[in-house]
């Protein structure tokens, strides 16, 4: 008489392997999914203290910064507050820009090459 033994040994073998396996699969879901709240996101990933690189601003822009932080910019058509972009290796892309531009209004974005201003027009589209 043969035993089904060696099928039942497999089949435990599968479950044992199989079920952490998809708790894993849920658990790391779930994080995923809790992550794309910024809020959520924020408790748990951390803007780094880099030292940046020192320069100076522009009389024109500091104003501009001051006008947006101060809550100046009614009825402007894109508002952006202290926008930040860090690139893996913690290099600094963006740090902190702060303008408005109002409804109807010819825009210049001046800078040297790398300076980000490319990548600055991107965060508020994507």
């Amino acid at each position: 008489m043969k035993t089904k033994l060696p099928q039942l040994q497999n089949r435990q073998v599968y479950n044992m392997c199989s079920t952490p396996a998809a708790v894993g699969i849920v658990f790391a879901a779930g994080i995923n999914f809790a992550l794309s709240f910024p809020k959520v996101k924020t408790v748990f990933v951390r803007d780094p203290n880099l030292p940046l690189p020192s320069h100076d601003e522009d009389l024109d822009v500091a104003q501009e910064a001051s006008r947006v932080l101060e809550g100046k910019t009614a009825n402007e058509m894109l508002v952006l507050k202290n926008l930040k972009k860090l690139y893996t290796g913690n290099e600094i892309a963006v740090h902190e820009d702060s303008f408005s531009l109002p409804k109807g209004e010819c825009f210049g974005y001046l800078g040297i090459n790398g300076a980000g201003k490319t990548t600055t027009m991107k965060i508020p589209s994507t």
